[in-house]
């Protein structure tokens, strides 16, 4: 696991600045947490689109996320 970190957080810093499509589910959360820690709060931006196929609660818990 470890192993696969260093990787992504190498990935990560190349990359930046990073555009990240968040939902709030558990895979962008961790990758835009990851990308804030490796990338800095300066190189990454998070979209979350609003629309019929999220419910309220959805998405006012990704927000709070």
């Amino acid at each position: 696991m470890q192993k696969n970190i260093q990787k992504l957080s190498s990935i990560l810093q190349e990359k930046a600045p990073l555009l990240i499509a968040y939902s709030g589910g558990v895979d962008s959360a961790l990758l835009a947490a990851l990308a804030l820690e490796y990338a800095g709060p300066d190189a990454i931006h998070c979209i979350l689109i609003d629309g019929p196929a999220f419910s309220r609660r959805g998405f006012h818990e990704a927000v709070t996320i």
